[in-house]
């Protein structure tokens, strides 16, 4: 009687035994696909920071410098619209601070800065 109960507790533990070995490749399996999937992410939001930074933000820019010209002329002329121009550029400056900020925050979690200052021209 003790070898075949010798023989039920080895197929048993044999049985155990690759129950466990199934079990560890499917959660290697689903870790690695998990892990694709981030990655996956991850480079998604880095292609979108990057476009961020290389069109949107770099066209405000060119916005926001053509519209401080239109100010130093009317600064120049003494004309009251000036600080009203002054204030709305302003404004500018700091929502394309922010958005750059934003941007460098969002591709530095994927490990690959995007842009180089915050700002544009230093502050106003």
């Amino acid at each position: 009687m003790v070898p075949h109960s010798l023989a039920l507790l080895l197929g048993f533990a044999a049985l155990c035994s690759g129950l466990a070995l199934v079990l560890h490749r499917r959660r290697t399996r689903q870790a690695a696909a998990a892990e694709a999937q981030f990655e996956a992410v991850l480079t998604e939001r880095a292609r979108l920071a990057r476009e961020l930074h290389d069109t949107l933000l770099q066209r405000f820019t060119g916005i926001t410098l053509q519209i401080d010209g239109v100010l130093v002329s009317l600064q120049q002329q003494s004309n009251p619209l000036a600080e009203d121009l002054s204030r709305i550029l302003h404004h500018a400056d700091q929502i394309l601070r922010e958005s750059r900020e934003m941007v460098w925050v969002t591709d530095t979690k994927v490990g690959q800065p995007v842009g180089g200052h915050s700002q544009r021209g230093g502050p106003r």
